[in-house]
């Protein structure tokens, strides 16, 4: 029950943003960060005018700078939609847009899997999470265009991607495995 909790509140706070995203007005007062819907908005409706090809990689900024309204121009410029979503569909157009598809039901196969597996798929539940955790980001910033998260979003992926269907036994002794055993990790610097 407390899974499909967080999973509902989840998906009710992705609908709210994408909501908020879509909403027609002028861009609220305030930072970067009130602005984001706008800027997912804006984005948006230059990906209309862009597809099905997409504007290119990297193109966003030269892209935004055409599609904002003039008398909502600050002085802070955007380098990115902070929605990793909008952006790819913008640059990508519908090549982007399948992946992303692709993309998010491999995730939804992984989930069910690690769930419907056995004990021993407690790494890949995690790895899933892990990776959920990354998506959901994206609708709100951009974590996959930095190294680091797509460094760790590739980890999970790896993680939940490999599932254990044997249980481990519960008291087991120190295991006297020979080093060519592929159950015998051997770190060596």
């Amino acid at each position: 029950p407390w899974l499909a909790l967080l999973g509902a509140g989840a998906l009710l706070g992705a609908a709210g943003g994408l909501w908020l995203a879509l909403a027609p007005g002028a861009p609220p007062p305030g930072g970067i960060e009130q602005q984001r819907p706008f800027i997912i908005a804006t984005t948006l409706d230059a990906a209309r005018d862009h597809f099905p090809a997409g504007s290119g990689g990297g193109s966003f900024l030269r892209v935004y700078q055409h599609h904002e309204d003039p008398a909502a121009i600050s002085p802070e410029y955007r380098n990115h939609a902070h929605n990793d979503y909008a952006e790819v569909l913008l640059e990508y157009g519908a090549p982007g847009a399948a992946l992303m598809l692709v993309v998010l039901g491999w995730w939804g196969f992984a989930a069910f899997a690690a769930w419907r597996s056995g004990a021993g798929a407690a790494a890949a539940r995690a790895g899933v999470i892990m990776l959920g955790v990354v998506l959901a980001h994206s609708l709100v910033d951009y974590p996959l265009r930095t190294a680091g998260l797509a460094l760790l979003a590739a980890a999970a992926a790896v993680i939940a991607a490999r599932r254990d269907t044997t249980t481990p036994a519960p008291d087991a002794e120190p295991s006297e495995a020979p080093a060519d055993d592929p159950r015998h990790l051997r770190i060596t610097l």
